[in-house]
């Protein structure tokens, strides 16, 4: 019985201990508040049938506390004061995996618990596109539990994420991390007239626009039609890098789209679809070109390493053809076509304060965009430059222009003569400082005149200077980084230039080399030897880039060979006859005549052939 009353006496000091300690921290008298954060802890010992509290706001609790052999010490007290010194706790938050946008019922709940008590309970709700909070009260269910039935003013297209923050009644707060959901919708609501669309008027007819969907839709079919008076679908097949039909849709990749419907627009819109969660969403890029398109409808940010050029886009809103390059975001509904020099991916942020969505390593160097607008083109895609991880020769950073849907003007790169012209980027080495780009704009019919534009990327190297040489109009422009060129040859299927960078004296002397190797005007020469057997030469000179045809006649006019059908550089240029003629058998003794064509120039001369 002494035992069990000396036991009975330690529980019950404990209890009053804590009861005292809990009551003291939320006790109200006298106009002020008792916490336990103000009751520090001290020395001594009181005897358990002599338990007194001397505190006051600031007063000192300086004795332990005794019953009989069982002490409860200042340590004790300290670890008490420091669990009720703890934030909340958030145990358990849940949100729905899918909410159908037509249940009004769809809860989220969280299981909050602190010592103190829970003052409040808020779900922290940041919508999609969206950089300000709205804070929703989530009552008090049952326990410890906190319940909220999800507002309809926050389902909408451009989904959410929210997160809860719980306060306990000392002030102190837990933040959980943020969960998301998928939302189901129906009734058209992933429209592209709706909300952050870029084609909020729809497609015109006529117009090739890329375009992709901001969404899941429930039905992924592409419903086939004849262009003549309907509709096509392109996606790009990556094995053979060509255009190709397609018929379904692929969450995250974009589509050439043409129509020919009688309505002056065509506006997309999905029956039943699913906005994804609102989680980084992850592309993966194949080697080469890949076409690409945001699922959210809203726009994105993007990530990217230095393998991964930055995404291009086609056209503009209106009627303006050409590719151009996106620097920030992937907008919804729009699409875009994506440059990887090895396998790789793009990573789009639906949240981010990120200021830049390249994720590169910071390199030396310099680099030079060439912009070119005409009324109904515009091309601003192509780069040339140097930087310290680049090879003089083709590496990772020299990029191909993209198969295109249709013809456009377009200016392309040669990296310097070792390939034709179908780069659209040409980044050299940081090994020399002067060097000369080949350029070229690919006219393809247009018959307005063009403006070239160049604009530094990096800051100017010290001492670097550029000039651009016209081959056409056999002029240098010095300052062409401040001042626009102006293409007004018109009819040309090509219009070639020059750019020339390096220290001043290299370009000075660069830019007169080039234009003194520019002919003046078309010529050609006589042939040599004449009369010949059975080898002769003739000379001819071109002064921009031609359609070249020579062919070989005989005295009686008829054709007895081709020696040359196919477009040439502009420069000097000779070709020899063997006496052959079209089925390679040595041709008779006598007189043929040598003629030579091209849209602004025709000549012959007059050859003997003797035996």
């Amino acid at each position: 019985m002494v035992a069990n009353h000396n036991y009975f006496t330690k529980v019950m000091t404990l209890k009053l201990v804590f009861t005292v300690y809990f009551y003291g921290c939320l006790l109200i008298a006298q106009d002020y508040q008792l916490r336990y954060s103000n009751i520090p802890i001290g020395q001594g010992t009181i005897q358990a049938d002599s338990i007194r509290l001397i505190n006051s706001v600031g007063g000192i609790l300086s004795q332990d506390i005794v019953s009989d052999s069982f002490i409860v010490g200042s340590g004790f007290l300290k670890g008490a004061q420091n669990a009720f010194a703890e934030p909340p706790v958030i145990s358990e938050f849940l949100i729905p995996s899918l909410i159908n946008s037509e249940d009004n019922n769809s809860v989220i709940s969280a299981v909050i618990t602190d010592l103190n008590g829970i003052a409040t309970a808020t779900l922290e709700v940041q919508a999609g596109g969206s950089a300000q909070p709205l804070n929703l009260s989530m009552p008090l269910s049952s326990g410890s539990i906190y319940r909220l039935t999800i507002p309809e003013s926050i389902v909408s297209i451009n989904n959410f994420r929210a997160r809860v923050v719980g306060v306990d009644n000392m002030g102190l707060s837990t933040t959980s991390e943020y969960k998301t959901a998928a939302i189901k919708f129906s009734d058209s609501e992933l429209s592209m007239s709706a909300g952050f669309s870029y084609y909020p008027n729809g497609i015109s007819p006529g117009e090739w626009k890329l375009i992709s969907w901001p969404g899941d839709p429930a039905n992924k079919i592409l419903a086939e039609s004849d262009l003549d008076d309907g509709h096509v679908f392109y996606t790009l097949n990556m094995f053979t890098k060509k255009y190709v039909i397609a018929d379904s849709i692929k969450l995250g990749n974009s589509y050439w789209f043409r129509h020919e419907y009688d309505s002056d627009t065509l506006m997309f819109s999905e029956d039943t679809s699913i906005a994804i969660a609102l989680e980084n969403y992850i592309i993966n890029l194949e080697k080469g070109w890949n076409m690409i398109g945001s699922p959210f409808a809203f726009p994105v940010r993007f990530e990217i390493d230095s393998t991964v050029e930055s995404p291009w886009y086609y056209g503009t809103i209106s009627l303006v053809k050409g590719w151009s390059q996106e620097e920030s975001f992937l907008k919804p509904w729009k699409g875009y076509a994506v440059y990887a020099s090895e396998e790789s991916d793009i990573t789009l942020l639906p949240f981010s304060n990120s200021i830049t969505s390249s994720n590169r390593l910071a390199d030396d160097g310099w680099m030079i965009g060439l912009k070119i607008e005409s009324k109904n083109f515009i091309h601003n895609v192509t780069k040339l430059g140097r930087r310290n991880s680049a090879l003089e020769g083709k590496d990772r950073y020299d990029i191909p222009a993209p198969p295109d849907i249709e013809n456009n003007i377009s200016i392309l790169l040669d990296l310097n003569g070792t390939t034709s012209f179908r780069y659209s980027k040409d980044i050299r080495g940081m090994n020399e400082f002067n060097g000369v780009w080949n350029i070229r704009i690919e006219m393809n019919g247009e018959k307005e005149p063009l403006d070239i534009t160049g604009y530094l990327e990096k800051q100017r190297p010290e001492g670097l200077a550029i000039s651009l040489v016209d081959i056409q109009k056999r002029t240098v422009i010095d300052n062409f980084i401040i001042d626009k060129s102006k293409v007004t040859k018109l009819g040309d299927r090509v219009y070639d230039l020059k750019l020339v960078a390096g220290n001043q004296g290299y370009v000075l002397e660069k830019t007169q080399e080039i234009i003194n190797n520019i002919p003046i005007d078309y010529s050609l020469s006589q042939n040599y030897p004449n009369p010949f057997n059975p080898i002769t030469r003739l000379d001819f000179s071109l002064p921009k880039r031609s359609q070249v045809t020579f062919v070989i006649y005989n005295i009686l006019g008829q054709e007895v060979a081709t020696l040359i059908n196919k477009e040439l550089d502009y420069g000097y240029h000779k070709v020899r006859w063997n006496g052959t003629d079209f089925y390679g058998k040595q041709v008779s003794s006598g007189v043929y005549f040598a003629k030579m064509i091209t849209s602004d120039f025709t000549k012959s001369k007059k050859m003997l052939l003797l035996k």
